[in-house]
């Protein structure tokens, strides 16, 4: 199952261990890049809201006044970007979320992108224990990069055979990531 890219965060959050797994594998060659993707996103949120809430607390009006010049505002928001990513990433709420207006809606946001990175971790170390060919042909099933009928050919392997074997290497993936996530969730809030 292919999630887009703009709803993968939910339904992860939302999905079951073995549909987290899913998740992974199905999107894993991109996996860390839409999590670092969304986890920009959340920070220029974030930094939204809280640039709001300033100017909303300070009487702003609306009304842009050209001030001194002596404030780099490029240099501000991107610093503040970095430090609203570097919160999210060490799961620092408190510091991530000052400011910002839906601290719930956020927070389970910063806790998903946490678990997502962890998973990844998980489940790649469970992929890596595959074997000579079953490890190198996994890895090009998951790469995307070639099509299986095109795997088979370079294998010298029947179709089939091929799709069989991603099955039975996939099931030893899932089921070994599973056991490690079933114990992390017992204490992951």
């Amino acid at each position: 199952m292919m999630v887009t890219k703009v709803s993968i965060v939910e339904a992860y959050a939302d999905a079951s261990i073995e549909k987290k797994i899913e998740i992974i594998l199905d999107n894993y060659t991109g996996f860390i890049n839409i999590v670092d993707g969304y986890e920009q996103c959340l920070s220029i949120q974030i930094r939204n809201e809280r640039e709001y809430n300033r100017r909303k607390n300070n009487g702003d009006l609306g009304i842009r006044v050209q001030t001194s010049g002596l404030s780099d505002t490029t240099a501000r928001i991107a610093m503040e970007n970095v430090m609203i990513q570097e919160a999210i990433r060490k799961g620092n709420f408190d510091e991530a979320l000052k400011g910002a207006d839906d601290v719930e809606k956020h927070r389970k946001e910063m806790q998903t992108l946490i678990n997502m990175r962890d998973d990844y971790v998980i489940v790649g170390s469970q992929i890596n224990l595959l074997q000579g060919e079953d490890l190198k042909i996994f890895q090009q099933y998951l790469s995307k990069e070639m099509k299986i009928t095109d795997i088979a050919i370079e294998e010298n392997r029947g179709y089939d055979a091929l799709q069989k074997r991603l099955k039975r290497s996939r099931k030893i993936v899932k089921s070994q990531a599973e056991r490690f996530l079933d114990e992390k969730y017992q204490y992951v809030s």
